[in-house]
């Protein structure tokens, strides 16, 4: 009796409907941490596959979700965006997501922002708590926008499918508090089998930090670090040089990434001579770079859509250490068919280690 009254007492502070349409989330982390969810807000820039997907689980999550995308709808679009339909092609691509975003779930606010990123500023990010960036965001942009959200307190994260490979990099600042699982000697002597959590402070590296690594560092850790990693900065590194994205039908943007591979190898230390793009990447990846940068896959947007969104409920409800594999990591590399490491899955690195 006694439980069933503080139960009643306490979701006094939400209504009915909020309730019943949080009781599992309610149930799985608590009234408190659901109304942090409720409080929060998110950007979320790029509302092709993976930003779909982003934006419907933390929709139905509970919190306020704007999503951006100054680009129209096209035909390439209707393949993994769940959100769009044909007719709806030559419609602004966050305009035409939205009307079923609120579908989801009418209990909380939803907007749609048009502008472009580079005139997304300051006063932009201020109302909210995280920023997701989607669909290959230029370089010197994410790290401009890192820059501004470490500025106003803004929760970072970048995420990228590349066909059946992702990514996602978190910078949570340089103080973020949070509760993990305590170590196995602070356990010792416990009567209970339920694991001990402690309060930690870690300091996240932003992403211009994390991205000024050396490689050789990178591969020398135990363990190492995917390669995945150097294949996305050598693919950056690319549209710089070229000026636009890759182009899988064009047998020469192979060869140029190739080049560029070998060229950012020597930056690194590496003999041009004895093949030093080898030392960090293998060729078959950057083929299947090549040919599937910008191949959108539903499946996969699904998958790492889910962990973004699995990742920012933690961040927000203090529920956890947010990328928690083996001490913590800001990267994780996504492999679902085992294309690059046989045994495929998803690996969390913290580069620099935090």
């Amino acid at each position: 009796m006694q439980h069933g009254c503080v139960y009643s007492l306490t979701m006094a502070s939400i209504t009915d409907r909020e309730a019943a349409v949080y009781d599992r989330q309610i149930r799985l982390w608590g009234l408190e941490a659901q109304k942090r969810l409720q409080n929060s807000r998110i950007l979320i820039c790029g509302m092709r596959g993976l930003g779909a997907e982003v934006a419907k689980n933390l929709a139905l999550a509970g919190f306020g979700v704007t999503v951006q995308d100054s680009s129209n709808v096209c035909d390439q679009d209707l393949g993994a965006n769940f959100f769009i339909s044909a007719d709806q092609v030559g419609k602004n691509r966050a305009v035409a997501a939205l009307e079923q975003i609120k579908e989801l779930n009418p209990l909380v606010e939803t907007q749609s922002l048009t502008t472009s990123l580079a005139d997304i500023d300051e006063a932009t990010l201020g109302p909210y708590n995280c920023v997701l960036l989607t669909n290959h965001v230029p370089l010197p942009e994410q790290i401009r926008l890192n820059a501004l959200c470490r500025k106003v307190g803004v929760n970072f994260f970048v995420g990228d499918t590349y066909g059946t490979l992702g990514v996602l990099f978190a910078d949570l600042g340089p103080a973020f508090e949070c509760k993990a699982k305590a170590p196995a000697k602070q356990n010792a002597g416990e009567n209970t089998e339920a694991p001990v959590f402690v309060d930690k402070t870690i300091t996240f590296p932003n992403l211009e930090k994390s991205l000024s690594s050396p490689w050789k560092d990178l591969m020398n850790r135990r363990f190492g670090t995917p390669s995945l990693y150097f294949g996305v900065l050598i693919l950056h590194r690319f549209e710089k040089v070229v000026g636009r994205p890759i182009d899988s039908s064009k047998e020469e943007d192979l060869k140029t990434l190739m080049y560029i591979s070998t060229d950012m190898a020597v930056e690194q230390g590496e003999s041009r001579e004895d093949g030093a793009a080898g030392a960090f990447i293998e060729e078959d990846l950057l083929r299947l770079l090549w040919q599937t940068a910008r191949v959108e896959l539903s499946p996969v947007c699904a998958v790492l859509g889910g962990m973004i969104g699995q990742e920012i409920v933690k961040v927000i409800a203090r529920k956890g250490q947010p990328l928690w594999e083996s001490g913590g990591g800001n990267w994780i590399f996504l492999d679902t068919m085992g294309m690059t490491d046989q045994r495929g899955g998803a690996v969390v690195k913290s580069i620099p280690p935090i």
